[in-house]
């Protein structure tokens, strides 16, 4: 699978430096969670406000450690929140061949955002087109009063692909539900109730096996 992070830095949330530390131990850890050195999955991460500042690309590294390490050098300035322009970053630069996209991995986004964006025609007419194009969005509203936006983002169901938490401390709270979708993108199948009602009474390392599963997506 190869995934699209994609972080938003406006002024929405005055509080800088805890938000800024807070988004990257959110996107530490769901690299952290996947199976990097196996080939399965790719990671790329962007950070928007009024500029787009791509900070690695699917093919800028293959190891968690040197990905890591990179998300915790990030910082950059606040602006605007111009989601329209980072959706189109996305479709049209990140999740191309030249950046390391691959034919055969399916193709998920994630976008978090704390404000409703500067572009709105714009935002949907991106978000429409890199789902067009395939790429499974999943959008993730931090202290949003209007989740109108979010809901226009993500595929879907949308029920399934939208999250809104009240802070950056929440995000944590998310990220197993997200992972799971990784899951469902690479094999089509879903975490029913019944499934987990069967796991639960079943081995504890059984769960152990699940979570490993589907964070590795073995691709076909």
């Amino acid at each position: 699978m190869d995934i699209a992070i994609v972080v938003d830095n406006s002024e929405s949330v005055h509080e800088v430096e805890a938000k800024e530390t807070l988004l990257n131990e959110f996107v530490k850890g769901i690299i952290n969670d996947a199976n990097v050195e196996s080939g399965n999955v790719r990671f790329a991460f962007s950070v928007f406000t009024h500029d787009i500042y791509n900070e690695f690309f699917l093919n800028s590294y293959y190891d968690k450690v040197a990905m890591i390490a990179h998300v915790d050098t990030s910082s950059h300035p606040q602006g605007g929140s111009y989601t329209g322009a980072a959706l189109e970053n996305l479709h049209s630069l990140v999740f191309t061949s030249a950046k390391g996209d691959r034919a055969i991995a399916p193709n998920l986004a994630i976008i978090v955002t704390d404000g409703k964006s500067n572009d709105e025609h714009d935002t949907l007419l991106h978000a429409t087109q890199a789902k067009e194009k395939g790429i499974h969005i999943v959008a993730v509203g931090v202290g949003l009063t209007d989740t109108s936006e979010l809901f226009e983002i993500a595929s879907e169901p949308v029920a399934k692909n939208v999250f809104t938490v009240n802070g950056y401390e929440d995000l944590f709270s998310i990220m197993e539900l997200i992972e799971d979708l990784f899951y469902e993108n690479c094999t089509g199948n879903h975490l029913t109730l019944l499934t987990w009602t069967l796991y639960l009474h079943s081995y504890v390392v059984y769960l152990v096996v699940l979570r490993r599963f589907i964070i590795n997506c073995v691709m076909a």
